[in-house]
């Protein structure tokens, strides 16, 4: 992990967008992972998935840091934020048998390297595909990523009331409601 977020990622950078640029209201780093573009199936099939799980590890390792480095800047922050884009996550290239592994690995990764570092894991404009994957995903997580994870639905004004109450809006590209130009 130590070298982790010096090595190439290009690859994955345009299968898998994700940012690690946002802040939240509190000073937190926000990760967004734009899982509508992601086709995690493709990455199975094509003998990548260690490689997609090495990308989510930078990933987190990545906003890990940031807090980091926000503390050594004297700032009170302690947790790193996700915000999923779920928007067109279905059973084929999400959901699929070959899939479900990645998301437990991926979650497990994150419970086991990053306990309670997590503040929230937002999912917005989620199909009820997401809620399935998330309940198989129940047994696998730990009580704090349970009791941390919020879904919200198509209803693109619930979902952007609530990350208008932990966002600012110039904080968040346009798919998550918000008017940063998206970097992808």
């Amino acid at each position: 992990m130590d070298t982790i977020c010096y090595e190439n990622f290009d690859d994955m950078i345009r299968e898998f967008p994700t940012t690690t640029d946002t802040f939240d209201k509190e000073g937190r780093p926000v990760g967004t992972l734009d899982v509508s573009q992601w086709n995690i199936r493709n990455a199975v099939i094509t003998g990548r998935a260690q490689r997609l799980l090495r990308y989510t590890n930078m990933l987190m390792e990545n906003v890990t840091r940031q807090v980091l480095e926000r503390q050594k800047n004297k700032l009170n922050v302690t947790q790193w934020t996700v915000v999923m884009n779920a928007e067109g996550v279905n059973m084929i290239n999400h959901g699929c048998r070959a899939c479900i592994p990645i998301w437990v690995q991926f979650m497990a990764s994150m419970d086991n390297n990053y306990p309670e570092w997590l503040h929230e894991f937002i999912a917005i404009d989620a199909p009820l595909t997401v809620y399935t994957i998330v309940r198989i995903l129940q047994p696998f997580l730990s009580r704090h990523t349970r009791e941390h994870m919020r879904l919200f639905g198509t209803d693109s004004q619930n979902w952007r009331r609530y990350l208008d109450s932990k966002i600012s809006r110039d904080q968040r590209s346009e798919v998550y409601g918000g008017f940063k130009k998206s970097p992808y």
